[in-house]
């Protein structure tokens, strides 16, 4: 039997807080599809990285670059991270007005089958 499959919004973030890591639930898997990135006037990046666990070692799957005056970035792919992983976010920027997103599919596990 087919399931239904929605997009999920694992970080949204504008103005200066860093958005806290997203905590894949245990029963599903996360595929990351989209991050995009926004500044009116910027130097710097938006980095989205995934790792096993809360103490694992992260990898980066996407750096996306912000330079110049109303600039903006764009990754698009499919990346799994399993239950009980993290998606994390670095910001490392000088500017002003920024905004960013993370997003994609979060797939509840099939149990028994």
């Amino acid at each position: 039997m087919a399931r239904a499959v929605y997009s999920s919004q694992f970080a949204a973030y504008q103005g200066s807080d860093v958005p806290a890591p997203f905590a894949v639930p245990t029963d599903n898997v996360a595929v990351i599809r989209e991050v995009d990135a926004y500044a009116e006037a910027a130097l710097g990046y938006f980095q989205v990285l995934i790792s096993d666990d809360e103490i694992a070692p992260q990898v980066c799957i996407a750096s996306l670059e912000l330079s110049g005056l109303v600039t903006s970035s764009h990754w698009e792919g499919r990346v799994v991270v399993p239950g009980g992983g993290y998606i994390w976010f670095v910001i490392g920027t000088l500017g002003t007005s920024y905004s960013a997103y993370c997003g994609g599919y979060l797939l509840a596990n099939a149990s028994g089958s």
